[in-house]
C-alpha cells in the first residue's frame, strides 16, 4: 500500500503569483540541475539547520542529489512536490515551498524554507498561498497541515499570514533527527477557508516607540535580558511549565508562549525595552474578548524603572495602537482594591472605576479569594469585530 499523503504521478508545474507589494511577482518551478549552489548554500545556512531535517553538515553531494535525483522523483511518484520559489523578472531562487505526505487520504502538510536575503519581504507567505490555491483545485485536498518544533516563532507568522489557522500546541508530535519527539505548533489550512484562508490572528505592530522606549512583540533574543529583568520577581511573568528555573522560564515565555498567544489571538504580549536592550516593562493585551471589541490591559515594570513614568508612556502607546488596530471599543483594567499605585495608574490612562467584583480572584499562594476592581476605558469606536473574523 502507498503512503496516504501521495497521488500518483504528477505532472511537474508552474506558478506565477500576482504582483504584491514587497513580494512582487514570484514564478514557482521545480528545481532543477543548475540550482545546486542555491541549494547548498540554503541547506548549509543556520536557520535551516536548526528548524528543518535537512543533513547536518549539508553537502555538495547532498544538493545535488536534491535536485538531480530526490526532485524529480518525488514529481514522477507524487510523494513530494517541491518547488523553487523565484523572482520572477530575475529568475533567481529566493525560497523553497513544498507539499509533504500527511497521515490520512486527502492530507497533505506544507514545508519551506526561505534565503537570508529574501526573509521579511512576504515571499514565501505568497507562495504558500500559490501552492496552497493549487493543491485543493487540482489535487482535490480536503486539507493542509502545518507543524513547526515550539519556538519556531518565523516559520509560525509566515503560515498565519498565508492563511492558515492556528490550532494549538500538540505535546511530543514531532520527530527530531536523533528520534526524540518536540512538543510542535501545528495549523491548518480548509478548502472551506476561501481563495485566501483564514485573515492574520492579528495585526504586525512592527516596533512603536514611546520616548526612547521601544515596543514590540516577544523575540527568542530577549530571553537574556529578560531573566536578569525578572530576577527574584516571582509573579513577572505567568506560571510556567514546573521544574524550569528562572533563566528558563523567561527563555519559555520569549520564546514559546508569548509568540503562541500572537498566533492564538489570545493575546499581545509586547516588550518594552531601553535603548541599551534592558527590559523596562511587560505588557500585556489580553483579547479572548475581541471579537465583541473588548481586552484587558496589564503591565509589569522592572524594579529599575519604575517611578519613571515607564508604565504610563508604554500602555498609552500600546493602546493608541490597539485600540484602532484591532477595532476595540472597550479595554479594561483590573487590580486588587489595595494597589493604589496601579488604581492610580489606571485612572492617569483615562479608565473609569465601575464596581468591585467581589471574590473575583484566586489569591497566588491559595489562601482564599480576594476582591476586584473593575475600570474600563471606552472608545468612541462603535465598530466591532463580525464573530467570522
Amino acid at each position: 500500500m502507498g503512503c496516504p499523503g501521495t497521488v500518483g504521478a504528477v505532472e511537474p508545474v508552474e506558478l506565477v503569483t500576482p504582483n504584491r507589494p514587497g513580494a512582487g511577482r514570484l514564478h514557482l518551478r521545480p528545481w532543477n540541475d543548475g540550482d545546486v549552489e542555491t541549494v547548498l548554500r540554503a541547506g548549509s545556512d543556520p536557520a535551516v539547520q536548526r528548524w528543518t531535517s535537512v543533513p547536518t553538515p549539508y553537502t555538495r553531494a547532498d544538493a545535488e542529489d536534491f535536485v538531480s535525483r530526490y526532485v524529480p522523483q518525488s514529481w514522477a511518484d507524487g510523494a513530494e512536490l517541491v518547488w523553487a520559489v523565484c523572482d520572477a523578472t530575475s529568475g533567481t531562487p529566493l525560497a523553497s515551498v513544498g507539499l509533504h505526505p500527511a497521515r490520512l487520504e486527502g492530507v497533505r502538510e506544507v514545508g519551506y524554507w526561505c534565503l537570508p536575503e529574501a526573509r521579511g519581504r512576504g515571499v514565501v507567505p505568497e507562495a504558500l498561498r500559490a501552492v496552497t490555491r493549487w493543491a485543493f483545485a487540482e489535487l482535490g485536498l480536503a486539507r493542509l497541515d502545518w507543524a513547526t518544533e515550539v519556538g519556531n516563532a518565523a516559520s509560525l507568522r509566515v503560515a498565519i499570514k498565508a492563511g492558515f489557522a492556528y490550532e494549538g500546541r500538540r505535546r511530543a508530535s514531532l520527530r527530531q533527527r536523533d528520534g526524540s519527539l518536540r512538543d510542535g505548533w501545528w495549523a491548518t489550512r480548509l478548502p472551506s477557508d476561501g481563495p485566501d484562508g483564514a485573515p492574520p490572528a492579528l495585526p504586525d505592530p512592527g516596533v512603536l516607540t514611546a520616548g526612547d522606549l521601544r515596543l514590540r512583540p516577544w523575540r527568542a533574543e530577549d530571553a537574556v535580558a529578560l531573566a536578569t529583568a525578572v530576577a527574584g520577581e516571582r509573579d513577572a511573568l505567568p506560571p510556567a511549565p514546573p521544574g524550569l528555573s528562572s533563566t528558563e522560564h523567561a527563555r519559555w515565555w520569549a520564546t514559546e508562549r508569548a509568540p503562541e498567544q500572537w498566533a492564538a489571538a489570545d493575546g499581545a504580549p509586547m516588550a518594552v525595552l531601553h535603548p541599551d536592550g534592558a527590559v523596562a516593562a511587560s505588557l500585556q493585551l489580553f483579547l479572548r474578548g475581541r471579537r465583541q471589541g473588548v481586552a484587558e490591559v496589564g503591565v509589569w515594570v522592572t524594579p529599575a524603572f519604575r517611578g519613571r513614568g515607564v508604565a504610563t508612556a508604554a500602555i498609552g502607546t500600546l493602546l493608541a495602537w490597539a485600540e484602532p488596530a484591532l477595532n476595540l471599543a472597550r479595554v479594561e483594567w483590573h487590580s486588587s482594591p489595595d494597589n493604589a499605585a496601579s488604581l492610580a495608574l489606571a485612572a492617569r490612562l483615562g479608565f473609569v472605576r465601575e464596581g468591585i467584583a467581589v471574590s473575583a480572584v484566586a489569591r497566588p499562594d491559595g489562601a482564599g479569594r480576594r476582591d476586584n476592581v473593575v475600570l474600563a476605558r471606552i472608545s468612541d469606536r462603535t465598530t466591532v469585530l463580525p464573530p467570522s473574523t
